[in-house]
């Protein structure tokens, strides 16, 4: 192969097309309505742990890129909530758009967010560690 060329093309920062790195980077489960786990890149801290991927030398959030591969663009302001809960998840199927109030009604919602006075909270925060909730480290 001639020098520079890479799989048929030129130079040396080709990369495959988004869509078949995006699908090389998740596991199906058994049924076609269970997550699709992201396997790819993460970042975030062990809670907020999100799938990443680049395009066109920008890093994006997996769980949107596949909101845009498979459902459509998302238009300026809205944001791509997961309805199952999972934060690596790409499943097209679980996958909604709305705006950040709506995102933050359904943690509120489903207990997975709890507002807490600032006076109240390091009162919040023993409380959570003598649950178990938080580690003591």
């Amino acid at each position: 192969m001639p020098k520079g060329v890479h799989n048929g093309h030129r130079g040396g920062n080709y990369q495959k097309p988004l869509k078949d790195r995006f699908n090389n980077s998740y596991q199906r489960g058994e049924c076609e309505d269970d997550c699709w786990i992201w396997t790819g890149t993460q970042n975030g801290t062990l809670k907020k742990r999100y799938g990443v991927i680049r395009d066109n030398y920008k890093q994006k959030k997996a769980h949107r890129v596949s909101y845009e591969l498979y459902r459509g663009e998302i238009p300026d302001g809205l944001v791509v909530r997961h309805l199952c809960d999972n934060k690596l998840c790409v499943n097209p199927n679980h996958l909604e758009l709305g705006t950040v109030c709506d995102n933050n009604r359904d943690k509120v919602g489903k207990h997975l967010y709890i507002p807490v006075l600032p006076e109240k909270y390091e009162e919040a925060l023993l409380l959570l560690k003598e649950k178990g909730y938080v580690s003591t480290k």
